[in-house]
């Protein structure tokens, strides 16, 4: 019921205020730690979660998003861990048309976000490393409610009018960890039966896309 960062300042007794984290910089790298980049602009993108829940199961959503992005002039360097996650039925691949960029070290990512115009992600630590490194996030989310996460220097992508969004900060469910396809409101067996489920649509994240691009965060 209240954003991620309060329960800290709650448990600790204070009053609550968002702060953005102070991340070391300057691990040896530069710009050009991707040659492909060749100093074009680009964003960072981190698609993967560790639950299905988490993921922005727009069918095709990600793959459209990337052409959108390479269409504006944009190169999309992906920084996840896993090039594919998932589990069971339930897959997940990263977009064709990106540099892969996945399983770099966490130094790498920190640099590769920090000369970033933007990164897009989920409710995921990376979202969160992005926004820590003063790079603006266009954070896509119906696992989570729009408060949940920090609020400054992002553009939130939410369906909060849906009776599908924001199982996390549902406080009448509680989260199954080990259940990969865990969802209180509908069975999802296969990747069909989540896209059938995501309520945040391709047109929502491209408004939010253009509204980042010309700054309106």
């Amino acid at each position: 019921t209240v954003p991620l960062q309060q329960t800290a300042s709650d448990i600790l007794g204070l009053d609550y205020k968002e702060i953005r984290p102070k991340i070391k910089l300057g691990y040896g790298y530069s710009r050009d730690i991707v040659s492909e980049l060749d100093n074009q602009k680009y964003v960072c993108i981190a698609i993967q979660a560790t639950t299905q829940i988490k993921y922005w199961n727009c069918k095709d959503g990600w793959q459209k998003t990337v052409d959108y992005l390479n269409e504006k002039g944009y190169k999309v360097v992906c920084i996840d861990k896993h090039k594919t996650f998932g589990n069971g039925e339930c897959w997940n691949t990263i977009p064709n048309g990106v540099i892969d960029k996945t399983s770099c070290s966490i130094e790498e990512a920190i640099n590769l976000l920090s000369y970033a115009d933007f990164h897009i992600g989920v409710s995921s630590g990376l979202s969160w490393i992005s926004w820590s490194v003063g790079t603006p996030v266009l954070l896509v989310s119906s696992w989570s409610k729009s408060f949940a996460e920090f609020q400054s220097n992002c553009v939130r992508v939410h369906a909060d009018d849906s009776d599908w969004s924001g199982s996390f900060n549902d406080i009448k469910v509680r989260l199954d960890s080990g259940n990969w396809n865990w969802n209180p409101y509908k069975e999802c067996k296969t990747m069909e039966d989540w896209y059938d489920f995501e309520p945040i649509t391709f047109d929502q994240v491209i408004n939010g896309l253009n509204r980042i691009i010309k700054g309106e965060y």
